[in-house]
């Protein structure tokens, strides 16, 4: 790792380097919080290259159940402006929540590169049903609760084109980048 904080000391002016944006910033009880309402939320940039991981602990407060509870809780990497940036993030709809990996360019405009299954819902086929192995168990377990006031680790990975979230050290979506954000 290139930068990690524990934010023991409750304190911003040792742990991260440099704040882009009008984000207001707090450390409590050793937690990074953020104003939701203050503005770009971007409190680390670098310019590593291409291959990179950015991880993060979070707690949610919220109900995946009820359609627009949980507020969006999410990574960027390959931050170039507002307009270019790659991410990670919680989304939610009638179904449940989920997490996108997006990328926002200025040549390519908006795009979903990939989504988690609903996380804490079975995984199941078109038809409905639930894939099994020959001993029954599911061919595809279901992601485990995150609104369940645990902590949690999520990950953006970027290798080259190749962009993953991992969820709790278990890989939940990939997708390929094909702009100047993924080289």
């Amino acid at each position: 790792w290139v930068y990690t904080d524990d934010f023991e000391t409750d304190t911003l002016s040792e742990s991260l380097p440099e704040q882009s944006g009008s984000a207001t910033w707090t450390v409590s009880d050793g937690v990074l919080e953020v104003d939701a309402t203050s503005g770009t939320q971007m409190r680390w940039r670098d310019d590593l290259g291409t291959n990179l991981n950015v991880e993060a602990r979070f707690q949610l407060d919220c109900d995946c159940s009820v359609e627009d509870d949980c507020e969006h809780v999410g990574l960027v990497g390959r931050y170039a402006d507002a307009s270019n940036r790659l991410s990670t993030y919680l989304d939610q709809d009638d179904e449940g929540c989920f997490f996108r990996i997006s990328r926002t360019s200025e040549e390519a405009g908006s795009e979903v590169l990939g989504r988690s299954a609903y996380i804490g819902v079975p995984i199941t086929d078109t038809t409905g049903e639930m894939p099994t192995n020959n001993d029954g168990t599911p061919l595809f377990p279901q992601i485990p609760p995150i609104d369940d006031g645990e902590w949690h680790t999520l990950r953006l990975q970027m290798e080259e084109r190749v962009i993953r979230t991992w969820l709790d050290h278990r890989l939940i979506a990939a997708g390929l980048d094909d702009t100047d954000l993924g080289t």
